[in-house]
């Protein structure tokens, strides 16, 4: 197929079909579209590994060694264009994704925090509070409302 997306239909169909898919029958799918977009001739190897990254979140092998030896397969097949193994890289990028989530959270309450403190604190108006805390009015408002609702 040359649509890799139809491929991960695919996939996902057998995966809902049968949820008793063993690690290696998993193993032997992933391969298959590994090859499929490499023998297309469609695709540069970093598209491949974009693809393959996408693909391992729909098919998850926990067996340490089929993930070695598709690292393996699939370094043959980029001309060895991943340095580190994949489900390392993979596990490293979730990582960072994860931490810039809960930065953002995080300044997301701090911001809701500081706004409340200058509403219930210190009486600052919706413009004083969006000013001194450096956010919008209407985010002040939200806060605002949601602190009366606690009432």
């Amino acid at each position: 197929m040359d649509n890799p997306f139809a491929l991960a239909i695919i996939v996902a169909q057998q995966e809902a079909l049968s949820k008793k898919l063993t690690d290696k029958h998993r193993q032997a799918t992933r391969m298959k579209i590994a090859n499929a977009l490499e023998t297309s001739g469609k695709y540069n190897p970093v598209q491949i590994t974009e693809f393959v990254r996408f693909l391992n979140k729909i098919i998850i092998v926990e067996n340490t060694e089929y993930n070695d030896i598709f690292d393996n397969h699939l370094k043959a097949l980029t001309g060895g264009t991943i340095t580190m193994g994949l489900t390392e890289t993979l596990n490293m990028l979730e990582r960072e994704e994860g931490i810039e989530i809960g930065i953002k959270k995080g300044e997301a309450i701090a911001r809701h925090d500081v706004v409340s403190n200058l509403i219930v604190k210190l009486g600052l108006t919706n413009e004083q509070a969006a000013d001194v805390a450096e956010v919008s009015i209407s985010f002040v408002k939200k806060v605002r409302k949601e602190l009366e609702a606690k009432k």
